[in-house]
């Protein structure tokens, strides 16, 4: 059995050349960290990272979705015991055939380019966006990343987040944007997006960092979202993904028989909702987001760990740099 891409079809087939062509998913970017392993096959790739006995696998296969279920099954052949996180209802339901449990992670806000701003739901971002004109800011594109790369979200923290979150590289890197906005000429905050990618073309943006100084002026944020969002459709581009509500609409659930689901997994992502802000301001983040009114993708997380909490303890670990959510206060 094969549990690696052979190397005469290396020459042809590789990890760029598969996320330029199926790399449609919000994280498909994200599988590019160098810590994350990548298990290639012939029909694409799994990005995933062994990590204190446990496997966790990040988001969809980077794959045609008729190849997922081989590509999943080499891949349990691989790793027999794995979890895997922020993937969609598609790879869930093969998930779900092959005994593993289901819980519920949250949801993506995807919205569809040209983006209006009319309507009653959107009255708050319109507010914010003309604070940001009332305040003078600024919005352009920029290329040299030595303007952004010290300037740290709200509490002016060297900490990077990584792996379900993922740093703000010092180098260039290929097709992604980054919008910056400014106050009396000093940058005050940016949005960094990745591209989303189908048949060697870029169909959508994910916003995957975004930070502000502690006094930017009120709708800086989202004024360089709006502004980014009329540059990609002047390009064409017609999806932006906002990223995860995290445990957002949880009284949703799976779709999944109770007994497929983890009902301790789906007690704890309901705890760390309800306890926000004390672990991460996950209510806080999933408002802002709401309030473009995109449509929401629901996201889950499905294991056939003996030890799922354990798992959820790494994939923490690994986003945040902490074992304990108070090991950061």
């Amino acid at each position: 059995m094969v549990f690696a891409l052979p190397q005469a079809k290396r020459d042809k087939y590789d990890t760029d050349w598969f996320l330029r062509q199926f790399g449609s998913h919000s994280l498909s970017y994200h599988t590019l960290q160098a810590e994350l392993s990548h298990f290639e096959t012939e029909y694409g790739y799994i990005a995933y990272i062994d990590y204190q006995n446990e496997t966790i696998a990040l988001g969809d296969p980077v794959a045609k979705q008729s190849s997922y279920k081989k590509l999943i099954e080499l891949f349990l052949e691989f790793r027999p015991h794995c979890s895997f996180i922020q993937v969609s209802q598609t790879v869930t339901d093969i998930l779900s055939e092959l005994t593993f449990s289901i819980s519920y992670f949250g949801v993506e806000s995807e919205i569809s380019l040209p983006y209006q701003l009319h309507g009653k739901e959107k009255k708050e971002v319109r507010l914010l966006s003309n604070s940001a004109i009332r305040n003078n800011i600024k919005i352009k594109e920029i290329f040299d990343r030595s303007e952004i790369i010290n300037l740290h979200y709200c509490n002016d923290s060297s900490h990077e987040y990584a792996f379900l979150s993922r740093p703000c590289n010092q180098h260039k890197e290929k097709d992604v944007r980054i919008f910056a906005g400014y106050y009396n000429d000093m940058l005050v905050g940016y949005s960094l997006f990745d591209p989303m990618y189908q048949s060697n073309k870029i169909i959508g943006y994910a916003e995957v960092i975004t930070r502000q100084v502690k006094l930017a002026p009120k709708g800086t944020r989202t004024f360089i979202l709006l502004e980014a969002m009329k540059q990609f459709e002047a390009e064409n581009i017609p999806l932006l993904n906002l990223g995860l509500l995290p445990f957002y609409q949880a009284e949703k659930q799976c779709p999944y028989p109770r007994q497929n689901c983890n009902h301790i997994v789906e007690l704890i992502f309901s705890s760390l909702y309800n306890v926000s802000p004390l672990v991460s301001n996950f209510e806080g983040l999933s408002f802002h987001k709401s309030r473009y009114r995109g449509t929401y993708l629901p996201r889950y997380f499905a294991t056939n760990s003996k030890r799922p909490y354990k798992s959820l303890l790494c994939m923490y670990k690994l986003t945040t740099g902490y074992w304990i959510p108070w090991g950061k206060f």
